[in-house]
């Protein structure tokens, strides 16, 4: 069991024992419900994936992600889960 605080804007930090535990991630939606007096959380499917456009250099012939301007950060573990669709 863990003990937080809820802040005057009605916010809480979910302990990251717990996180770890239940796999919610930062971006994860949550749906929250009340059981008489029990809350409760659960994460919910996983987000819809982004689907992005490869060009290939005319130079080189390599391959390279068009990323839109408002697209979020790309990390290593991103980059492969998006490369996990090709052969």
């Amino acid at each position: 069991m863990s003990i937080t605080t809820m802040s005057t804007k009605g916010q809480i930090v979910v302990p990251k024992e717990i996180r770890d535990r239940a796999g919610i991630d930062p971006g994860d939606k949550i749906e929250i419900s009340l059981d008489g007096q029990i809350v409760q959380l659960k994460k919910l499917g996983e987000p819809e994936r982004q689907h992005l456009k490869i060009k290939f250099d005319k130079e080189t012939g390599l391959p390279h992600f068009v990323v839109p301007k408002d697209a979020p950060p790309i990390t290593d573990e991103w980059v492969k889960q998006q490369l996990s669709d090709f052969p």
